[in-house]
């Protein structure tokens, strides 16, 4: 097949894109290369059709009667030029191979190619492709085989998770918990190696044990390097849909170190059994449910009873219990009952119940179990009860359930048990030596962790010695710790410390730090509060009084209150509007119904996600979480609400409760600054409005991107419209580097490459060729896996990161080869070499490689090593930048470790450089001011572009 890729524009206010559709040169399939931009930096995404194997992949041999075409003879004589195809929509390869004829003078093999000159909104080599159809056309016949779906799925590693309903995403492999019961944990193998994993000096160590340069840490990048995120210094929100401009930062990680530890599969981490924005944790609960072996009857009571679900088939669990014999049907379980019949924690805890008596049942609240079963391997810390099957167990008053307790949700009962389990082991063998000087042995266990564990404020240990041993997080000498003194150390037992509130929880009414002695005073976020802002970009119109009178809420919406300062809402003791007066707002005692005017009493507040407000019972001290109001479904039973609240159904409640603006606000950044509504509105929006779609220099295809996205079928990715015929169309899924599959909804291997170029001379254009190189081959190829180049201008773009993907020619990738990464320098005028580096893909184990780097680049040109022992044949020895390793620099037309593959680079103009070959196709690196996979193509700068003897430097075309 015939490979393309097509270049697609779009602008919005702040984010800019276009595409491209030109040859992938290592792919092998059509794709479509996006740009856009985004704070600022150039990101290029390439969607290809990327089928799990060539069988999946939907061809046709449909012939275009409808567009005209032409042969490149014929465009010859008509002098067309193949900028001119360009700009008209044709592909970057097809525009190359029309300018190789034009240049063979009419003797190349292709006068009779054909270039179809296609109409709104169709492109592609025979106009097949379309992100849109015409609706009005009666004729039409589509076939749409795509069904939506948003879960994804990492089927690189076979896992059994006791179901079908929930896959495994590669952001729980390594994640410090079984989640494949298969092989003892294959999810979790190697990954010790990780916890013993040290770093240079010059390099700051991740949460996970992975490094980064220290730069990375130092600069403050608003997007964190690590892997984990455990550097980021604040996050930016991810848009719900996949924008090819977010796709990077929002899913290049893993869940960050804290108690959002369940991956979504999109990027969002949320705590154990709490609701993901795409709906994975219903693949969680729906794996609970599995019936098993329990009877029909004792099944359905359990999962009401359990509150793992409010809902069986069609009927609620309300009139389930409503019902005469609902609770009875416990009586046909067996005398132990194994429910959920999965794990429901780490891998390996399971619950056990016994059958209940009508009297000891209470409809209020969730069912505890009676006890709780571990794998006695993984926590030798517990002493067993008694055993049930191959599992240890323990009685529920063991394992903090108390006698009488009332549990709201299942999520409640797996909050009790879950600190139980903080030290258990999450391997069943970890080869190393426990003498090893990174490690820490916790108190009266097997389990060792990192030294770098300790004082983390996350309990890795039974004990939490982890968290105690400061003497020990001291003589660490880690500079990225909290500063030790002389003084004695203590632990806080409340409050945080000043880096890990949000800016806006500064005079916020609510004291978040310990105090602090300062100049002899105990000061705290909420010290010195008089002349500081209260009506600013943060709260104005957020719903919540943040000013003592409620001035940042005026005029937000429309009111019945007469007069100014009053908070209208609905009183829970007669369920009629008041109109509140200032002195009752947040003063702690609640008058509103859903404690809208104490809102600050059920905050809560994620370093990550922003300040989070829920809602407040009249009569007890009970906060109900405001998404599961406002953003659920009809699934909500009463014991879940306020008592005052039953006097209304959902529908009603909602009106009262959610009319709120916004219930949870995230921390401000310029990515986030358009969610904040102005502050006065006489204030003009200083930003120009710019057109939503762009048209390109010729009569083109026009798409918007959020539309494409909005409406795709497709799990990830872009959809398109495939013709089959002249009147009937399929829908196909392009792909981004991370995702492959007919709707990419499978999760790809790949290394995650940041670079950041830091230059000597800031006048100086720089090639930069990096390549993921296969190091292990016994000839000596060093087969070339995937490469990327960069166009890198030192005086724009110093110190900007570059995000790139690196894939894997195989698919799994070849788990017993070691994979390194090679970045090569040329100046970008003269092609000529400048230097190299060498950087090896660590733990193959992990299906994503996060790699950041820093490069200094100079202008001198690295000279040739007297030293090296290599045989390089047809090439110069050389040494790598920053390593003590010496490779073959090869002359054109040779490749390999030592120079003596000989490779065709006839693909290539005679002014480019041959630096390699994929797939029998030539890797150009083009001179400046000529583009294209054989650098055929001619930049076209506007005309006096540059001014004054200034040079036009085009970096992506």
């Amino acid at each position: 097949m015939l490979t393309l890729i097509w270049p697609i524009f779009f602008l919005s206010i702040r984010v800019e894109s276009h595409f491209n559709f030109y040859i992938t040169n290592h792919l092998q399939h059509d794709c479509l290369r996006f740009y856009s931009i985004r704070l600022n930096t150039l990101i290029k995404t390439e969607y290809c059709l990327r089928p799990t194997d060539h069988t999946h992949l939907i061809t046709t041999d449909y012939f275009n009667t409808q567009e005209h075409n032409f042969t490149f003879h014929q465009l010859h004589q008509m002098n067309v030029t193949a900028y001119q195809l360009f700009i008209w929509s044709a592909s970057i390869d097809l525009a190359e191979q029309y300018q190789h004829h034009i240049q063979q003078h009419n003797q190349s093999l292709q006068p009779n190619q054909l270039f179809y000159n296609c109409t709104q909104p169709w492109f592609g080599s025979r106009c097949q492709y379309s992100f849109q159809i015409d609706q009005l056309q009666p004729s039409i016949e589509l076939k749409l085989n795509l069904p939506a779906t948003n879960s994804t799925c990492y089927a690189l590693l076979e896992c059994d998770r006791g179901g079908s309903y929930l896959c495994l995403d590669w952001r729980e492999i390594c994640d410090g918990r079984i989640d494949c019961l298969n092989d003892g944990g294959i999810d979790e193998v190697h990954c010790f190696d990780l916890e013993i994993n040290e770093c240079q000096p010059n390099e700051y160590r991740c949460h996970n044990g992975l490094c980064i340069p220290e730069y990375y840490r130092t600069a403050e990048q608003i997007t964190g390097a690590c892997l984990d995120q455990s550097d980021a210094f604040n996050t930016l929100p991810c848009p719900t849909h996949g924008s090819p401009s977010s796709l990077f930062h929002c899913e290049e990680n893993t869940c960050p170190p804290g108690r959002n530890t369940f991956s979504c599969g999109d990027g969002q981490c949320v705590e154990d059994y709490e609701q993901c924005d795409n709906g994975r944790h219903l693949m969680l609960f729906k794996s609970l449910i599995v019936q098993g072996n329990l009877s029909h009857n004792c099944w359905l009571a359990l999962i009401c009873l359990t509150r793992i679900s409010h809902q069986i088939h069609e009927t609620q669990c309300v009139e389930f219990f409503h019902s005469l014999d609902a609770i009875h049907h416990l009586h046909t379980c067996d005398d132990l009952i194994h429910f959920p019949i999965t794990p429901v924690l780490y891998g390996h805890v399971h619950f056990l119940y016994r059958p209940k008596d009508v009297l000891e049942i209470s409809i209020s609240s969730a069912l505890a179990p009676d006890y709780i079963c571990y794998d006695e391997r993984l926590c030798d810390y517990l002493s067993p009860t008694f055993r049930f099957e191959s599992h240890a167990c323990r009685h529920a008053h063991e394992m903090g359930f108390t006698m009488n307790a009332e549990y709201l949700s299942w999520k409640a009962i797996i909050d009790t048990v879950k600190p139980y389990f903080y030290g258990c082991n999450a391997r069943y063998t970890d080869q190393y030596d426990p003498k090893h000087v990174s490690l820490y042995r916790c108190k009266n266990t097997s389990k060792y962790i990192s030294k770098h564990r300790i004082v983390d404020n996350i309990v890795d240990c039974h004990l939490e010695d982890d968290e105690r041993d400061f003497e020990l997080s001291c003589s660490l000498d880690d500079p990225y710790r909290f500063g030790c003194s002389n003084r004695p150390l203590s632990a806080h037992t409340e409050g945080k410390n000043s880096d890990n509130i949000l800016f806006n929880q500064i005079c916020n009414g609510m004291i978040d730090l310990t105090p602090q002695s300062i100049d002899g005073r105990l000061q705290t976020d909420e010290t010195k509060c008089d002349y500081w802002p209260c009506n600013t970009i943060y709260t104005r119109c957020n719903g919540v009084w943040d000013c003592p009178n409620g001035e940042d809420e005026e005029n937000c919406r429309s009111s019945n209150c007469s007069h100014r300062h009053h908070l209208e809402c609905t009183s829970p003791l007669n369920h009629t509007k008041i109109c509140l007066s200032a002195n009752q707002v947040r003063n702690g005692i609640v008058d509103c119904l859903g404690g809208l005017d104490e809102f600050h009493l059920c905050q809560t507040v994620n370093f990550y996600g922003g300040i989070s407000y829920n809602f407040r019972c009249f009569d007890e001290a009970k906060c109900i979480d405001s998404s599961m109001i406002c953003n659920g479904n009809d699934e909500i039973s009463d014991v879940e609400l306020c008592n005052e609240w039953t006097h209304y159904n959902l529908t009603e409640l909602k009106s009262i409760l959610c009319r709120i603006s916004t219930l949870e606000r995230v921390a401000f950044t310029l990515e986030t600054s358009q969610i904040y509504p102005i502050i006065e509105n006489q204030i003009m929006n200083r930003i120009p409005h710019l057109p939503s779609r762009l048209r390109n220099d010729g009569d083109e295809i026009i798409f918007p991107f959020k539309n494409v996205i909005a409406s795709s079928p497709c799990t990830r990715g872009s959809s398109l419209y495939l013709r089959l015929g002249n009147t009937s169309y399929t829908s196909i899924c392009m792909c981004p580097p991370n995702y492959y599959g007919n709707m990419c909804q499978y999760q790809n291997q790949r290394v995650s490459l940041t670079l950041t170029f830091l230059a000597i001379n800031k006048h100086h254009i720089y090639a930069i060729f990096i390549k993921l190189i296969d190091d292990d081959d016994n000839h000596h190829r060093q087969e070339i896996q995937s490469y990327e180049q960069i166009i890198y201008v030192s005086k724009t773009t110093c110190g900007q990161p570059f995000d790139r993907y690196l894939l894997y020619s195989t698919r799994p990738k070849n788990l017993s080869r070691n994979y390194t990464i090679h970045i090569d320098v040329y100046d970008k005028i003269s092609l000529e070499y400048i230097s190299s580096w060498y950087f090896k893909v660590a733990f193959s184990f992990l299906p994503v490689n996060r790699l950041a780097v820093v490069l200094t680049l100079g202008t001198n040109r690295a000279v040739q090593s007297s030293s090296c022992s290599l045989p390089c044949e047809h090439g110069v020895c050389m040494k790598y930048m920053n390593e003590e390793k010496y490779f073959c620099e090869c002359r054109r037309g040779w490749s390999g470790a030592e120079c003596h593959i000989p490779i065709d680079c006839n693909d290539c103009s005679s002014d480019s450089k041959c630096v390699g070959n994929v797939k029998n196709r030539s890797i150009c690196i083009c001179p400046l001011g000529k583009f294209g996979s054989r650098c055929l193509l001619e930049h076209s700068c506007p005309v006096n572009y540059c001014r004054n003897g200034g040079q036009c430097v085009v970096t992506e075309k």
